[in-house]
């Protein structure tokens, strides 16, 4: 069960000791990609890349290029989210050349995704949208929509950042028209980055979609701090993701106005 953060995490590192105690290799280096999962969730990126260095290794050596291609996208996000580009952008190269090797197609799509954010972040706003539209395609083909919405937040601020209003909308509207249907944006890594993508881009058009939006993502913000039982890293979750912040911010000025 999910519904704590902090008990999960006890789990796993129970979990952790048996498969290193009888040996299961593969079992370890499952139980070390989903704590660093956790750890990357909650804002301690140190933590998470450690968890994941590990996982990588071991993928590795047990010849699970699945495994390794995803430890190596994990590699990108909390390097990238910890400030650091050009790992996050090494890291997702690594992965994006062993997905192609092994015909992963999901993989490539998550590894040219992750590329795309090191290199908008990075100011390389052209060839970040190269990667995006890629991994857009590949999501379209695969038949992901929920996916898909990730590669289409990334254009529409590579359109937000060009000025490009009227763009930035045609990116977004996927992915309202998804969420419009009741269907959840369950898989994707960030959503609480794609909802605060669409608000922007809605707020930049004057829609009034704008505002809910921004609700939807506070709430979920809410419902997700609620299960970190820890108040140190309850603060954390919600001050040291940038995204997070930028959400409470955004959603008090909203209720103070």
């Amino acid at each position: 069960n999910m519904s704590d953060f902090t008990t999960a995490q006890g789990y796993y590192q129970k979990a952790h000791l048996i498969a290193r105690e009888i040996g299961d290799r593969n079992g370890e280096g499952l139980v070390l990609g989903n704590l660093g999962w956790i750890a990357g969730t909650l804002g301690d990126y140190a933590s998470a890349r450690s968890y994941c260095k590990r996982n990588l290794r071991i993928a590795h050596e047990t010849g699970d290029r699945s495994a390794e291609v995803i430890a190596l996208v994990n590699l990108s996000s909390y390097s990238g989210q910890g400030g650091d580009q050009p790992a996050a952008s090494n890291y997702a190269q690594k992965s994006l050349a062993l997905a192609r090797t092994t015909g992963d197609r999901s993989g490539e799509a998550w590894a040219l995704t992750y590329l795309g954010h090191a290199q908008f972040e990075s100011g390389q706003l052209q060839a970040a949208a190269q990667n995006y539209q890629a991994a857009l395609d590949i999501r379209q083909t695969l038949g992901q929509p929920n996916l898909a919405a990730e590669p289409l937040a990334g254009l529409a601020r590579i359109a937000l950042a060009n000025d490009d209003i009227l763009t930035a909308q045609e990116h977004v509207l996927p992915i309202l028209t998804h969420l419009d249907s009741g269907e959840s944006i369950e898989g994707i890594d960030e959503p609480l980055r794609v909802y605060l993508t669409c608000y922007r881009v809605l707020q930049a058009a004057g829609d009034p979609r704008a505002t809910p939006i921004i609700t939807s993502a506070y709430d979920l913000l809410q419902e997700q701090a609620d299960r970190i039982s820890d108040e140190r890293t309850r603060h954390n979750f919600l001050e040291n993701i940038i995204y997070h912040k930028e959400i409470v911010t955004i959603w008090k000025s909203l209720s103070a106005a």
